[in-house]
């Protein structure tokens, strides 16, 4: 062991901590830090003795301070250091302690159980964590990343190979394809597939998506802007297709109006139809999308409809 704190050292002065949370999320990390900071000023017997051992003690004068005063000092800084960076409910636990070891072993023993327990719960959130097909996939990424390194600051290391195949597993159904197109790449290119590269070509597939989508409901909504027009009833023949105001038939706005047969052509056949007959349901939707109003135009949009029309007698 080296010299331990020197005479004109400020401890606390020479390096911060971060404040150990009340749910101990951060307590492998407080842990750490604090031991590598004991470690570094040579004051580490204090974590694991209760008091001076022979090999620190055989260290005699440094400084001119015998070994016991010494002791002494490194133990009050320490403290120091410690209970400004613990919640008050913990430093009531340590607070009767007599030596920096009973002080580090309550800490151990607060916060390691309360670790175990956290880790548990965040473990099954990250395994269990899945995207919905519309969900954004890159967020989705972010948050399991976030999760990894909550579980990485309470010791639960995860190796990249465990984090690829969490990755894929969490992914919608809709890229079972991608997934195994890549997966498939991989093996036949004979390289390991990284969780960094699984998510860069997942998300330039995201992004293809994306860049598609508007497109398409662009046209969903221009096609829905038409719609409706074969979904108009006529109030007064009850026909679908076009409104009272537009109607050829008794009553309607346009009575009388209707396309009529050759009379010269149709003699023989049977006079029984009125004028009042329309065309039927179907062609009365094509009869909407005539602008020119002839009726050539209309018998031949009538025909690609398939539909037969009752002439007016």
């Amino acid at each position: 062991m080296g010299p331990g704190l020197n005479d004109n050292m400020h401890f606390e002065d020479k390096i911060t901590i971060p404040k150990l949370s009340d749910d101990g999320s951060n307590w492998v990390d407080y842990h750490d830090r604090v031991l590598w900071l004991l470690e570094s000023q040579t004051i580490d017997d204090h974590i694991n003795h209760d008091s001076p051992p022979t090999a620190y003690q055989n260290q005699g004068k440094v400084g001119g301070v015998e070994y016991a005063d010494r002791w002494k000092k490194e133990e009050t800084a320490i403290k120091q250091v410690i209970s400004p960076s613990i919640p008050r409910a913990a430093f009531s636990r340590i607070k009767g302690q007599k030596n920096v070891k009973g002080v580090w072993d309550i800490l151990k023993q607060i916060y390691e159980e309360k670790t175990r327990a956290l880790a548990a719960d965040l473990m099954r959130r990250f395994r269990n964590t899945r995207c919905g097909d519309n969900d954004n996939i890159r967020t989705h990424f972010e948050n399991l990343r976030n999760l990894r390194e909550q579980l990485a600051s309470m010791g639960k290391l995860i190796s990249d190979e465990d984090y690829t195949d969490i990755l894929l597993a969490s992914l919608p159904t809709s890229y079972d394809s991608s997934c195994s197109s890549i997966s498939n790449s991989a093996h036949l290119g004979s390289q390991v597939l990284t969780a960094d590269v699984f998510e860069s070509l997942i998300l330039d597939e995201y992004t293809q998506h994306k860049l598609k989508k508007p497109l398409s409901n662009s046209k969903d909504e221009a096609f829905g802007t038409d719609a409706p027009r074969s979904k108009k009833q006529c109030s007064n023949c009850n026909k679908c297709g076009h409104l009272k105001a537009d109607c050829w038939a008794k009553g309607g706005g346009k009575e009388g109006q209707g396309l009529k047969r050759n009379k010269d052509k149709d003699k023989s056949k049977d006079t029984s139809a009125t004028a009042e007959e329309v065309p039927p349901l179907d062609a009365w939707a094509a009869i909407e999308e005539i602008e020119d109003g002839t009726e050539e135009a209309w018998v031949e949009t009538a025909a690609a409809a398939g539909s037969s029309l009752a002439w007016p007698g």
